[in-house]
């Protein structure tokens, strides 16, 4: 089989995926039970609990904004918060657009305005994106105790992952750079120092962490035992979140972040209100996304004419 007809195969069996789980999904929520479930979020404690929901998953998104920029900096160019935070929030709305390059299209565009290099954001994109692999993984180590019960041993691979990006920061940019020339492609051109590469991976984590309280807020909304649910509903966020991301020819991994969030929140409760849960937990995400954005884009607006200017001689 040819590369070209390998690569087609490739994207047509993820977009199969993708499509099929979302229709799954559709299909689930005529479900009597599924829509009793959906039914609850209607009364006053639950709307209060689901506004705390969009509330705390705003706030992981400004926190990963913060390690976005964190990394930037430890790249060389520190960028003022209106600006990191207006690049953050509109290239976070490109993962709505099938397909793998317009994040990184995005970037380049709005970064170049801001004054940095297309060098330097593509090296940034490159390592922030396996900073927020890597977090979102360690996070998700919540959900593995209910899921594997006494064969815990398995945790011991992530953990001693994530000490050493703690340790060695660098070895994230090294991982990347064997990445880059296994698959042939550039190797990143600049280096982040450590300090602000531990830095950006330790908000990155925090970011995963707080924005997963979204979905045990919408679960103890449905009935759920709190206690019991919130390290299983901050981890299985982060890792439907992060496997979500694999199925890149779909908006935003949609059905198959879904489905992951369905069989890990199943070990609490029926797979009905689990299917609740990941509906509303996508409504939650796409909102704070959006009002993040228009956010971003009223600051600049207001704001631009004093923000506006390239760093002398580093857009190039």
């Amino acid at each position: 089989m040819s590369p070209r007809a390998s690569t087609w195969l490739h994207r047509c069996s993820w977009t199969a995926f993708g499509l099929a789980a979302a229709a799954g999904i559709v299909a689930a929520l005529r479900d009597p039970m599924t829509a009793r479930a959906l039914e609850r979020m209607a009364g006053p404690w639950a709307l209060v609990l689901f506004a705390g929901a969009c509330t705390v998953n705003t706030a992981g998104l400004l926190l990963g904004g913060l390690s976005w920029r964190e990394l930037m900096t430890a790249l060389g160019s520190e960028l003022p918060l209106p600006k990191a935070f207006r690049i953050v929030a509109l290239g976070t709305l490109s993962k709505y657009i099938p397909g793998p390059v317009w994040g990184v299209m995005a970037e380049v565009k709005l970064g170049r305005a801001a004054g940095v290099s297309t060098a330097r954001i593509i090296t940034h994109y490159v390592l922030y994106l396996a900073i927020v692999v890597l977090a979102g993984m360690t996070v998700g180590m919540g959900v593995a105790p209910a899921a594997l019960g006494n064969k815990t041993a398995w945790l011991a691979l992530p953990v001693i992952v994530a000490l050493g990006c703690l340790l060695r920061p660098d070895l994230i940019g090294r991982g990347v750079s064997a990445a880059a020339m296994r698959l042939h492609r550039p190797v990143p051109s600049e280096t982040a120092t450590p300090g602000g590469t531990r830095r950006a991976f330790l908000l990155e984590v925090a970011a995963w962490a707080v924005a997963g309280l979204h979905l045990w807020l919408i679960v103890t909304a449905l009935g759920v035992a709190p206690l019991r649910s919130l390290p299983i509903c901050v981890g299985a966020f982060s890792l439907a979140s992060v496997l979500g991301a694999l199925v890149i020819f779909v908006p935003d991994g949609l059905g198959a972040r879904e489905v992951v969030l369905i069989l890990t929140l199943s070990l609490i409760m029926p797979w009905q209100t689990a299917t609740a849960a990941a509906v509303l937990s996508r409504i939650c995400c796409v909102c704070c996304e959006l009002c993040m954005a228009g956010a971003s884009l009223a600051v600049h607006r207001y704001r631009g004419p004093r923000l506006a200017g390239a760093a002398p001689g580093e857009a190039r």
